[in-house]
């Protein structure tokens, strides 16, 4: 009778164990359909109450407050911008424009972050009307990019990108309980 408890017993870890993982691999393609613009936010009954818990709690210490939290990820939207993170837009505009950049300013593309360096370089090779249309196509308006990018003051959830804190939460997600 032991071994039938013990069989029992391990079957039903074995059946928790592969709900858990199933369950993190529902959430994980419910973000990477976010993540690819299939989907602009989720419906509020698609992700369990506890999950959006500790979603929010995940995030919460990048400066995500939890209005903006609900408003983005359940009503208006994730823009791209905020999805790919400032970090990854600045690279990828940087890698797609290195050599006007080099030649405008003396070789070099070095900028400090939270200086307004970057926007100095754009403006130094005269990129600045090609950057507004780039992140204009990001969600993000000429104006509010001008803002934003001259003073670059970003919160820490911005420059890093929802996209890199949601997929560095679903890697330990699989080992919380939910």
């Amino acid at each position: 009778m032991r071994s039938l408890s013990f069989i029992s017993e391990k079957l039903l870890i074995f059946a928790t164990n592969l709900r858990k993982k199933n369950e993190m691999t529902k959430l994980s393609d419910k973000f990477d359909r976010l993540f690819s613009g299939k989907v602009r936010h989720f419906s509020s009954d698609e992700i369990k109450p506890k999950t959006k818990t500790k979603i929010f709690y995940a995030l919460q210490p990048y400066g995500l407050t939890k209005s903006t939290f609900y408003l983005r990820l359940f009503d208006k939207g994730f823009s791209p911008w905020e999805i790919y993170g400032i970090r990854h837009i600045k690279n990828t505009f940087i890698d797609a424009h290195r050599t006007e950049l080099r030649r405008a300013n003396g070789g070099s593309i070095q900028f400090r972050d939270n200086s307004g360096d970057f926007f100095r370089l754009l403006r130094n090779a005269e990129l600045i009307t090609v950057f507004k249309d780039y992140m204009l196509e990001l969600g993000m308006s000429p104006n509010t990019t001008t803002a934003r990018f001259s003073i670059d003051n970003w919160k820490a959830w911005e420059k890093r990108g929802l996209k890199d804190l949601i997929t560095r939460f679903l890697e330990r997600y699989d080992e919380d309980e939910s």
